[in-house]
């Protein structure tokens, strides 16, 4: 990052002047400025040249946020919804979570996760198919979840793929069994679990 008396030398290409700038990764909450050169962000003081200023007095000024809980299967799902458009509200990062399972995860990661100018990651869903919505529910039966595609898709996909993930609530299922065998496979995996849980069955 450059400092505030580099960034005098030069001319900016954005200077956001005057708003509560949140950083956390900076331990920064104050009103100060920064300004956008080429794609870094970099402090500033109010009389750096820029090609453009914007005046953020009484606006909040943050990093790109984080949205965890997506569901962004918009191809494949009746509940998805299209990542991009989240950039409008400041979202540059986010996690799907187990929209779709071992089956349909490589179409998802093609048509979806690659093709977004945001940063995504995602949770698989420990059933073959994931959330499919429109009335139709997941199943259940731990009997049913296949370990060995699962594992596959962990290794194929490593880069992407945050852990498993269930939806644990009645009356989709009264049983705590399938969040068993779900951590039973996300231990031999090594990786991490994620449950929703509404309305739990424990």
């Amino acid at each position: 990052m450059y400092g505030s008396a580099e960034v005098e030398r030069m001319k900016a290409d954005i200077l956001i002047k005057g708003g509560h700038v949140v950083d956390p990764s900076q331990n920064l909450d104050a009103v100060t400025s920064v300004a956008i050169t080429g794609n870094r962000i970099v402090p500033a003081d109010n009389d750096v040249k820029a090609t453009r200023t914007v005046d953020a007095s009484g606006c909040y000024v943050f990093p790109g946020l984080i949205d965890f809980h997506t569901h962004l299967n918009h191809l494949g799902s009746g509940l998805g919804t299209t990542p991009d458009i989240m950039a409008a509200s400041g979202v540059t990062s986010a996690v799907d979570a187990g929209s779709t399972g071992c089956l349909n995860f490589p179409l998802f990661m093609n048509g979806t996760l690659e093709r977004s100018i945001l940063r995504l990651k995602a949770y698989l869903s420990v059933y073959s198919l994931g959330i499919g919505g429109g009335g139709f529910a997941e199943d259940f039966d731990p009997s049913r979840f296949d370990e060995k595609r699962i594992s596959d898709t962990f290794s194929r996909y490593s880069d992407s793929l945050l852990g498993l993930k269930i939806r644990l609530s009645i009356p989709l299922t009264n049983s705590i069994e399938p969040l068993e065998r779900m951590i039973e496979i996300a231990e031999r995996l090594g990786t991490s679990v994620c449950v929703h849980t509404t309305n739990p069955p424990c």
